[in-house]
């Protein structure tokens, strides 16, 4: 194996920051939120918007975008699905999700745009759909690829193994957590935290894919 380029040990570290923070956003929200302001656990991510730890979602969501949308990978279709998975980060972040049972006023408007709480939320989930959507892609189809005349070692196998879990997490995560939404009334959903919950799944399931990317974990020799 040839010796790492500066190019090369960017890339790799890019990755593993990638991992690190996707894994510990909702942690440090429940947790900054909880040790600094004695908030409750929220219902999900999204609503830590509107607790004290607002501005580190914000600044972590739209750090993994700009990360993502500069990441440049083996091929166009690689670039395309990071770049896309990083602006949807960044619109996670900038159209917040509809808390009009914290303000009542239907023509309230939130977020850097203003748009009305409805049209904001609507972007919002959106953003947030596609983003995990994407990135159960990039985990399952395009981490376990191989150069046609290349043969993987034992340690890109089980790299691919971990790749295709977690890819098979993400998927299974977000059909489950329709399912849930469409079975349970919205407010039980909420009371259980079971859209937090989600999200925790998702997020570890990204961050352990980069972390393997970076070679952090299953490295080879």
């Amino acid at each position: 194996m040839p010796n790492p380029t500066p190019t090369t040990e960017s890339y790799v570290r890019l990755r593993r920051l990638i991992g690190v923070v996707g894994i510990l956003l909702p942690f440090l929200c429940v947790g900054g939120a909880a040790l600094f302001a004695g908030t409750a656990m929220q219902p999900s991510v999204s609503d830590y918007y509107q607790t004290s730890m607002r501005d580190l979602l914000v600044g972590l969501l739209v750090c993994v975008g700009a990360l993502l949308a500069t990441y440049r990978g083996y091929g166009l279709l690689d670039d395309v699905v990071t770049s896309l998975s990083g602006f949807l980060a960044v619109g996670i972040a900038v159209f917040p999700f509809d808390y009009r049972t914290i303000h009542p006023p239907s023509h309230l408007r939130v977020g850097i745009f203003q748009l009305e709480a409805v049209t904001s939320d609507r972007c919002h989930m959106v953003c947030a759909i596609g983003f995990f959507l994407l990135l159960a892609f990039n985990s399952f189809f395009l981490f376990t690829r191989t150069g046609p005349d290349i043969e993987p070692t034992p340690a890109k196998r089980r790299r691919d193994l971990v790749y295709r879990l977690c890819g098979i997490a993400m998927f299974a995560t977000l059909a489950l957590l329709g399912i849930t939404l469409l079975a349970i009334p919205f407010a039980e959903v909420n009371r259980l935290c079971l859209i937090l919950y989600g999200e925790v799944v998702l997020l570890g399931a990204f961050g352990i894919s980069w972390l393997v990317k970076g070679e952090t974990l299953l490295r080879d020799p």
